[in-house]
């Protein structure tokens, strides 16, 4: 049979918001095999509604980006937040619950032999990128199993699927725990303030003992006595990133590009490319080391300026051109300086500074000029030593979701195709942990 005998294609659509206060927005970019980085939460009337904002979805339905489909932005909408609407840029699936179960629907047909025939269709395709058309989808011939094997399938994928994103979860939880400790200890100056005040910090003695008791003015205002301004200039320095060749990139090392750019993260892997051509010394990259993009096209403005963390897993990586790799030459630990970086002030003055208008472009003076209060080495080195200890649990989670999503890559084509019986898919999912 065909995915048009037991589905739907693009069965809602909204053109206006004015009966409702707030959209929850899915562009194409915050979805990669079924897993999404972000909802754009916007307030109708107040924030400026893309005029892709126009596929309404329900829950079961199936997302699937038209333009390049080797990119992968795909995914299973469950239990959708309120209000959601997806691109134009996006087929939506609708399955009939009473033909098929709508998740075997999603992993039969973003396997890798589909995804592959999508994308040499949207190559042949006249459009300026590789793109399909809902008809290309809609036409897909499908064999399907009993409607037993079909449940079972799906049982097998939610429970990986649930797995990796807890441990996303998890990681996020890390993240936020690292900037809202910056954030107390270094913006609001939370245990000065209570020292100042006569009241206790909430730490321990001997990390409460690393903060002054009282503040002292400064041109930014009063900060912690002791702690002093700095240029960031001072400790830094920025480089950028490889003009590279278009022919050359398909294989090869591990290219970051903007696209790793990540404004509630450290990093988005979707956002790598890999690169098989020449590059100098100057543009290898490492664990923990700090770009920054130096362009943005965005509306929001949320990239220009921000900052990029090097995970381990990431080996042999270089830099994009659009990009800016820190080079550390003071006292400063990198992960002090990626959550200053982070900071809504440091924001401000990078997007003041900008130049442009369509393309916002980036000045090394905004960033290297940029002033801010530094405390003092022993509290430095403890905020590094803490942070150092959250990241390694980052990538310790991140690395269990890469085995969990190659474990996943492997199952499921070979239970479709009924290579892989069942029940031994359900004991080396047990086996795994999962």
């Amino acid at each position: 049979m065909f995915l048009s005998d037991i589905a739907e294609i693009n069965p809602e659509t909204k053109n206006r918001f004015d009966d409702q206060e707030h959209i929850n927005y899915l562009d194409t970019s915050n979805i990669t095999k079924n897993f999404i980085s972000d909802f754009h939460s916007l307030v109708v009337g107040k924030d400026k509604i893309p005029s892709r904002a126009k596929r309404k979805v329900r829950d079961n339905d199936l997302v699937y980006s038209t333009i390049r489909p080797i990119n992968k932005h795909f995914g299973f909408i469950s239990n959708p937040p309120e209000d959601l609407v997806v691109s134009t840029g996006f087929v939506v699936v609708r399955v009939d619950q009473s033909k098929a179960n709508p998740r075997f629907i999603y992993e039969y047909l973003t396997q890798e032999k589909f995804t592959a025939h999508m994308q040499n269709i949207g190559e042949d395709s006249t459009s300026t990128y590789p793109g399909i058309k809902p008809d290309d989808l809609i036409s897909i011939e499908i064999n399907l199993p009993s409607r037993e094997t079909q449940d079972s399938i799906s049982a097998i994928a939610t429970k990986i699927d649930n797995k990796i994103k807890l441990n996303q979860k998890m990681n996020k939880t890390l993240e936020e725990i690292a900037k809202t400790l910056f954030k107390s200890w270094f913006i609001d100056f939370d245990p000065v303030r209570a020292k100042a005040e006569g009241r206790p910090t909430g730490l321990a003695k001997e990390i409460s003992d690393l903060f002054p008791n009282s503040f002292e003015d400064s041109e930014l205002g009063e900060i912690p006595k002791g702690w002093g301004l700095f240029p960031l200039g001072e400790f830094i320095d920025i480089k950028g990133g490889l003009s590279y060749k278009a022919k050359f990139l398909g294989d090869g090392v591990p290219l970051v590009t903007m696209g790793c750019i990540n404004p509630q993260g450290r990093f988005k892997r979707s956002g790598l490319k890999y690169y098989g051509g020449e590059y100098s010394n100057q543009h290898k990259l490492t664990k923990g080391n700090i770009v920054i993009s130096t362009r943005d096209v965005t509306q929001d403005r949320v990239t220009l300026g921000a900052p990029a963390l090097i995970p381990s897993d990431i080996v042999g990586a270089i830099l994009a051109t659009n990009m800016y790799k820190v080079f550390l030459k003071g006292d400063i630990g990198n992960f002090f300086l990626f959550e200053t970086m982070r900071t809504s002030r440091y924001r401000e003055n990078i997007i003041a500074s900008a130049k442009g208008s369509t393309v916002l472009m980036l000045t090394k003076d905004a960033v290297l000029d940029y002033k801010f209060s530094l405390p003092q080495p022993a509290l430095l080195n403890y905020f590094q030593s803490l942070s150092s200890l959250i990241n390694e649990r980052i990538d310790v989670l991140h690395s269990e979701i890469s085995i969990l999503q190659q474990i996943r890559d492997i199952l499921l084509p070979k239970l479709i195709s009924g290579e892989l019986k069942i029940k031994d898919a359900e004991n080396l999912v047990e086996e795994a942990g999962i």
